[in-house]
């Protein structure tokens, strides 16, 4: 018989683990690769802080299960398809071992995948849920600080068009604050208008302070999804109507073409993106994917495996990929899944987003899906955005961006889930194995 005190020990553990999580979420979404890249020195080894908090988590809820006896698990429903994409993971290392720690760190594309697996497990209230929510909006805002002291201290990196970006990868943590302000119930004038301010920043982010020209395209994207679709989910009073919504959108374009010193070089920008072929970058890419291409050719089933054996090519003179222990990166995650695990990796990753479709979408509109699925909406909103984004650079190769394609449905998922039941308090704990009903809301 379990001792008296292990219901408490095991809400103990659990909301240490969520903490934890919390915590590297919030860090992450404020400051992106700076702290995604700090790590624990293992002789040859660096052991990331995104893996030191799983290897934590994953050893308390251990714990917590052996001591206690208790085991509180609730897939996701896409579970199958992320399961299956970890072991097809651990077929493409097994191949490419020969290559040591380059090959570990690129299974980190499919390991990452964990987060949506945890998520649903330590995250059980919707109360937990908004917390996770409100830990990505205060790293956002403290990812927006950073630009706005980066552009008065004249700090940022120069694009291939001459433009000055001053943060690359905000806009995976601006996206979901900008459907969020969209979606926020807004009850009086006064909060209505502090949220189109809000959302007209995000744009302004997402746009102007990255100057990524896929950022152009996942917003476009996005935003037709949340026209759509997802508008209809959003909270009482919110603006994020569709007459609204391209106001906002408007204002934010207003913003930048009266000020001449931002409008040239993003509308350069947007031009590269047309005419790719004039930019040096975007035809290095596109040389490199027309190689990628062509080897996704030669094993098109279960790909290369992990290593260093994407295409080395000369470049205008320019070396590419000739030294294995730089690897140049596909700057696209589905010609690299594509590539490495061949079709069956790149199909889970794709079954994996459609189940999180088709599960949220029908359900973000729905009264029964409880008050706050505005939030759903807006963490999906925010997926569909790095699904666009992945398209074009390293998103679910690395931390820092890929954690984020894992945790924005799981997020929407336990949001629609627990929809409008009274949470459960914390002490409430279960014993057994809880999985998700894909036909519940």
């Amino acid at each position: 018989m379990l001792e008296a005190r292990s219901p408490s020990i095991f809400v103990s553990l659990r909301v240490l683990c969520a903490g934890l999580l919390l915590g590297l979420i919030t860090l992450t979404a404020a400051f992106y690769r700076d702290f995604a890249y700090l790590y624990l020195p293992l002789g040859p080894v660096k052991l990331y802080v995104t893996e030191v908090v799983l290897i934590l988590v994953l050893t308390l809820l251990a714990a917590a299960g052996i001591t206690t006896g208790i085991v509180r698990v609730r897939l996701g429903v896409a579970a199958v398809p992320v399961i299956l994409f970890c072991l097809t993971g651990v077929l493409a290392l097994v191949r490419g071992r020969g290559w040591g720690i380059l090959s570990v760190r690129e299974f980190a594309t499919n390991y990452y995948s964990i987060l949506y697996l945890l998520i649903p497990i330590v995250f059980l209230s919707q109360r937990a849920s908004r917390w996770l929510a409100k830990g990505i909006l205060v790293g956002t805002a403290i990812a927006s600080c950073i630009v706005l002291l980066r552009i008065f201290m004249g700090i940022g990196t120069i694009t291939s068009t001459g433009s000055v970006r001053y943060h690359p990868s905000i806009g995976i943590g601006a996206s979901f604050a900008l459907y969020w302000f969209l979606g926020a119930p807004a009850s009086t004038p006064v909060k209505r208008t502090w949220h189109t301010l809000g959302a007209v920043a995000c744009v302004l982010l997402i746009v102007v302070a990255t100057q990524h020209r896929s950022a152009i395209v996942a917003i476009a994207g996005s935003l037709l999804l949340w026209l759509a679709i997802l508008h209809k989910g959003r909270g009482p009073g919110a603006i994020g109507t569709p007459g609204l919504t391209l106001v906002t959108v408007l204002m934010a374009a207003l913003f930048v073409l009266l000020n001449s010193h931002i409008a040239a070089p993003t509308l350069d920008r947007f031009r590269a993106l047309i005419q790719s072929s004039e930019d040096p970058n975007s035809a290095w890419r596109l040389y490199s994917w027309g190689l990628m291409i062509a080897g996704i050719a030669q094993a098109p089933l279960l790909g290369h495996g992990f290593g260093g054996n994407l295409p080395s090519f000369l470049f205008h003179g320019q070396a590419y990929g000739l030294d294995p222990t730089v690897p140049i990166g596909a700057h696209n995650s589905y010609l690299f899944l594509l590539f490495k695990e061949g079709i069956i990796g790149f199909g889970l990753a794709v079954a994996f987003a459609a189940s999180v479709f088709a599960f949220c979408l029908p359900r973000v509109h729905r009264n029964d899906s409880g008050e706050d699925r505005w939030i759903a909406g807006a963490a999906i909103g925010a997926f569909s955005f790095v699904c666009l984004f992945a398209a074009f650079n390293v998103v679910l190769e690395g931390p820092y961006m890929g954690m984020f394609f894992w945790i924005y449905p799981a997020l929407a998922e336990a949001i629609l889930r627990n929809g409008s039941r009274t949470d459960a308090p914390l002490e409430t704990v279960g014993a057994s194995l809880v999985p998700a009903q894909a036909g519940s809301s």
